[in-house]
């Protein structure tokens, strides 16, 4: 059906306030459409957000309680711990007073040519640094060394000699 006017034209807006007020309108519902979509964008992005928080904060309780729940035991781990390095540290003694022993039974100290440079003890592990003279108290001590049957294992760690001090011995030996 044709749209009839019936007012004069004089009343009607002129062409170009008329243009301008179509794009006006135009503008004014794309602009409204925009801010719509912008806000459903925003609003996801919340409850997007929010979902995440609430696991987060979820996972972050869950994972509290288990430290509490743990603390005990690794309290009771720690001192396990504590006693068994205790432990440790008496049987190193006596594996220590054993090392002792065997190194006074060398009786190096009444050997003029064999003379003590170090002697550090780890447990059943005993380490020596010797400085021998001659030849001769050489091959004596490596005699008492190996036939008291008092080592299951003798490394020689280091040997070197020198014109005017000898030889220098560095052994490491491990108990029976």
């Amino acid at each position: 059906m044709p749209q009839i006017n019936l007012l004069p034209t004089d009343f009607g807006p002129k062409a170009p306030l008329a243009r301008f007020a179509r794009t006006l309108k135009y503008v004014s519902l794309v602009g409204l459409a925009v801010f719509l979509a912008t806000s459903l964008v925003f609003l996801g992005i919340f409850l997007v957000n929010s979902a995440s928080l609430k696991a987060s904060l979820t996972r972050q309780n869950t994972i509290k309680e288990n430290i509490k729940s743990l603390e005990e035991t690794e309290q009771r781990l720690v001192f396990v711990h504590d006693r068994v390095s205790k432990g440790k540290a008496i049987l190193d003694k006596d594996q220590a007073t054993d090392s002792i022993n065997n190194l006074t039974g060398l009786s190096l100290n009444q050997r003029l040519d064999v003379t003590p440079k170090s002697t550090e003890i780890k447990g059943e592990n005993t380490e020596l640094g010797l400085s021998v003279t001659n030849f001769l108290a050489l091959t004596q001590l490596f005699s008492d060394l190996t036939g008291g049957n008092v080592y299951k294992q003798i490394d020689l760690e280091s040997f070197s000699f020198t014109p005017l001090s000898g030889y220098e011995v560095g052994l490491t030996t491990i108990n029976n």
